[in-house]
């Protein structure tokens, strides 16, 4: 299922594109990213130029007319974990390999010619789960599995302005002024309960 826009109007852009239509520079590629993805066929759409490293803004994928809200690679992916943990190697290394290939077809809209494939004795959670995050560029779910399992380790930025990567949201503003009993957490290193 896609989330459509109109990328000929500026008040109809996807997220991504209307964030850097308003603050064109702001947000850059990832380190982390550009060098997990050092020969994969999909890190030419995902970054404007991929030889400037992490200063290289968004390309075309992220600036598209349809968004994945829920896909069939992300589902391959959940099944792959799920099956590895319930000790199907098989069918997990099988579930990886629909993903990885439904993530490259989609956005190089090519077969996957290029990422080896897992077999039972190759599949583990770090090899499903980074390449999940990989596949899920711009949507907002990798979070939540980097906070459940760690996978893919992960660095901040070296002039940020937290020397962490956040694991969860400040309690909203709204609720503070509006909501008596809300309990306040401003602290973003602070895990949500479900979180390791």
């Amino acid at each position: 299922m896609n989330a459509v826009f109109d990328n000929t109007a500026a008040n109809s852009f996807n997220q991504w594109k209307a964030f850097d239509a308003q603050r064109a520079g702001y947000i850059t590629m990832n380190k982390n990213m550009m060098d997990l993805m050092a020969s994969d066929p999909r890190l030419s759409f995902y970054a404007k130029d991929k030889t400037m490293g992490d200063k290289s803004g968004y390309g075309d994928y992220a600036r598209a007319e349809k968004m994945a809200m829920v896909s069939y690679m992300e589902a391959k992916f959940i099944e792959a974990e799920s099956q590895l943990r319930a000790g199907a190697k098989d069918l997990a290394a099988a579930a990886y390999n629909d993903g990885v290939n439904a993530s490259v077809k989609l956005v190089t809209g090519t077969d996957n010619s290029v990422i080896p494939a897992a077999d039972a004795s190759s599949i583990s959670q770090n090899l499903i789960m980074t390449q999940k995050y990989i596949a899920m560029f711009t949507q907002p779910e990798v979070w939540a599995d980097w906070r459940r399992t760690g996978i893919p380790s992960l660095t901040p930025n070296a002039g940020a302005l937290i020397n962490f990567i956040p694991r969860r949201y400040p309690t909203a503003q709204s609720e503070r002024l509006y909501n008596s009993k809300v309990v306040v957490n401003a602290k973003l290193d602070d895990p949500v309960w479900w979180d390791k």
